[in-house]
Formats: C-alpha cells, structure tokens, sequence
C-alpha cells in the first residue's frame, strides 16, 4: 500500500459503467476517506483525431498521488476534441487527496494497491455510448466512427501483466457490482491492516 493510502483502479472500456461503479464505491466509503481521480485528464498529448493508442500519463498522475493526504492537487488542462494537454495545471478542475484513492480510466494503474476490471463485450460497450451519449459529443463521434480502430481494454498488454483483479460483469446492476467490490476492498483493508 502506498504511505497512509490505498489506490484502487477502476477500468474498462469506455462504456461500461466505470463512472457509476466509482460513485457508487465512493458513496459507500464515505466522501470525507475518498478521493476520485478521472484519470482521463492526463491522457498523454496525441495531437490528432484517433483512438488508437490513447495512453494516460501515469507519471504525471503518480507524482499527484504520491503527495500526502490532505493535498489539494490539480488536474491538467486536456481538449478531448484535439487530444492536446492544454496546461499542465487546471486553475478549476482539482482534487483533494484522501486515505482511500480510486482512480478511474480505461487502462490499469499499474502501483495501485487492487485492481477493479469492469467487462463486458467491446460491441457491446460500444453500443452503450453511442445509445449513452448526445450525437454531438465529439467523444461519442469519434467512438462511432473509428471504434475499430480501438481494441479491447481487455486484450491490452497492461491487464495481461496484471497478476490479480476483481472482474466485475458490467452486464449487473450497479448496486450488486458495488457490494461484490466493497467486500473486496474491506477485505484487502483488513490484510493489510489499513483502517
């Protein structure tokens, strides 16, 4: 576990419910134990319209999380339209660090201390955002047009080198989906005697 935190990783792919799960997880921690971390606003600087290889910056994002608890950091600036980081520190988007940090991406954070993988079939997920999202959503545009350009989340190399995971089916109600994985993190709290 990190020094007086533990950092939980939510992920999947875009679609299935990784928002949902990480209220529902939050609400039931309590919002004064727990900080939520959208890491999609460190996705690396692309600079072009694809969804092949969106990266997040995991350094960026660890040297935000290996601040102690208590420190209010800032996210970074990033236009989901052009994939550019805008600036590295956003005046208005920011995040308070807390004892219990779930991070929320479609990839793995690989030095979080558990790891929550939210599933369901790629078509499936895809279709969700498509029926989800407004047809203006530049994110839901892009997913409709260039969706195959994109594997599974599932199929990536960085769940594949993941040694243990809670997979979640993300096909359950939210609520069943959120005691299967409070059970989960109480019991790793109480292995590593994490209060």
């Amino acid at each position: 576990m990190h020094e007086s935190k533990t950092v939980i990783s939510i992920f999947g792919d875009s679609g299935v419910g990784k928002t949902a799960l990480t209220k529902g997880l939050a609400e039931a921690m309590g919002e004064d134990r727990v900080c939520v971390i959208h890491a999609d606003y460190y996705l690396q600087d692309k600079g072009e319209k694809s969804l092949a290889d969106l990266s997040c910056d995991f350094a960026l994002l660890e040297s935000h999380i290996s601040q102690p608890v208590g420190t209010l950091c800032h996210y970074p600036e990033y236009d989901f339209v052009a994939f550019r980081r805008i600036n590295l520190k956003s005046a208005w988007n920011k995040f308070w660090l807390r004892p219990l940090i779930i991070v929320e991406q479609m990839y793995p954070y690989a030095k979080a201390d558990l790891f929550i993988h939210l599933d369901m079939p790629w078509e499936q997920a895809v279709e969700r955002v498509l029926r989800r999202d407004p047809p203006h959503w530049a994110w839901r545009k892009l997913l409709a047009e260039k969706w195959k350009e994109m594997a599974s989340v599932r199929d990536s190399d960085a769940v594949k080198r993941l040694s243990h995971r809670l997979i979640l089916d993300a096909n359950l109600p939210i609520k069943d989906n959120v005691a299967v994985a409070m059970r989960y993190i109480i019991e790793a709290l109480k292995r590593s005697d994490v209060s």
